[in-house]
């Protein structure tokens, strides 16, 4: 049995976003939780003839947070009155029971600086044009 191609079929997305300001009324956290739902499918070639598993029903749960701030308070144009300005590194992994993979913490070594980092959503990554680091940082 050789598999010779491989696809997950994606059948529903659940996103949750749940929101909290920060003291001052001038940046919010949101907090962003996804479960995607599908069917992992294996295209596999046995005594020469091509079969298709039925699939294996997956589930993957994620969650990051992402920050955004004031800029304006302009009524007639609301949608310029945030800016995204970082997010955090992605927790998540399978729904199942079965937990194929697992990560405990991933090492960052750059220059002099040395980061561990065991929870992905206390450390951020903010974004260039707020002339911030682009390394993940602690909170």
């Amino acid at each position: 049995m050789t598999p010779i191609r491989f696809a997950r079929v994606i059948t529903g997305i659940t996103k949750t976003v749940e929101t909290t300001f920060e003291p001052g009324d001038e940046s919010r956290i949101a907090h962003v939780t996804k479960d995607i739902t599908g069917i992992f499918k294996i295209l596999v070639v046995t005594a020469g003839e091509r079969n298709a598993d039925g699939g294996k029903t997956v589930q993957r749960v994620s969650a990051r947070k992402r920050g955004v701030q004031r800029l304006t308070r302009n009524p007639n144009r609301f949608w310029m009155n945030w800016m995204p300005v970082s997010s955090t590194l992605v927790k998540g992994g399978n729904g199942g029971p079965e937990q194929f993979i697992s990560i405990k913490q991933v090492e960052l070594i750059t220059g002099d600086t040395r980061s561990v980092i065991t929870d992905p959503l206390e450390h951020y990554l903010y974004y260039g044009w707020m002339g911030q680091h682009r390394l993940p940082r602690r909170g």
